[in-house]
Formats: C-alpha cells, structure tokens, sequence
C-alpha cells in the first residue's frame, strides 16, 4: 500500500474510500467474519500489550458470550465493573445534566474527563 492510501502513515490501515480488489477466498471470509464475530475477533483483533508489544485478542469467555448477545440483540443492559474488556472511543458523545441548574449539556468523554480531573486537582488545592 502506498503512503498517501495509508491512514495517518499508519501500513496496516487504509484511508477511507481507497479501492480494493478481493479474490473469491477473501470475499468468503469477510463473509464468515460478518456472521460470526466471535470468529473475527479470535482471528484478526489485535491489543497492545505493555509486556509483549501488539498480540492476538484473547477473549475470556464472559467476552464471548456479550459479544455473541450484542450481535444477536440490538438493546443490551450490562452492569459491569471497570476493567472488564469493554470500552469506548474518547469521542463518544455524552449528554450530563448538572445536578443545581437541571441545564442538560453534551459532551465527549474525553471532555467529560478532563472536567473531573480538573475538580480532583482543584479539590486538592
């Protein structure tokens, strides 16, 4: 792939709208992934780990089975603890209504973030 198709500089990713041609055998597998996610994720995920640089995704088996629900299931409710392999992007948009004034505002989370820790450190002072 050549630079100005790659994203941000990145070889493993391609900008948006960059034409690709696929053999039979990889349209297949874009299929199977599609359907089974499980199967992709086990496959083709990859994390950065601190000790051993970027690694296959190993899912435990809780994972599986939300993964399995969320792709079965278009509403889900989960009660789950921090640090329990979910996530979302920085950019996620979060609406916050401020508990004196009822005003209701829209955030990112990384904006809303920010904020606390802005009134950790003041509480500090």
């Amino acid at each position: 792939m050549s630079p100005s198709e790659q994203y941000l500089g990145n070889p493993h990713l391609k900008k948006a709208n960059t034409k690709q041609e696929f053999t039979k055998e990889q349209v297949a597998e874009y299929i199977k992934c599609s359907k089974d996610p499980i199967y992709f994720c086990k496959n083709y995920v990859k994390i950065v780990s601190v000790d051993d640089g970027v690694v296959p995704f190993k899912m435990r088996k809780f994972q599986e089975k939300l993964v399995q629900r969320f792709h079965k299931n278009r509403f889900n409710i989960c009660k789950m603890p921090r640090q329990c392999g979910k996530c979302f992007h920085i950019n996620t948009s979060i609406k916050v209504r401020n508990k004196i004034t009822g005003e209701i505002i829209e955030l990112t989370a990384g904006e809303l973030y920010g904020k606390i820790e802005e009134e950790n450190n003041s509480d500090l002072s």
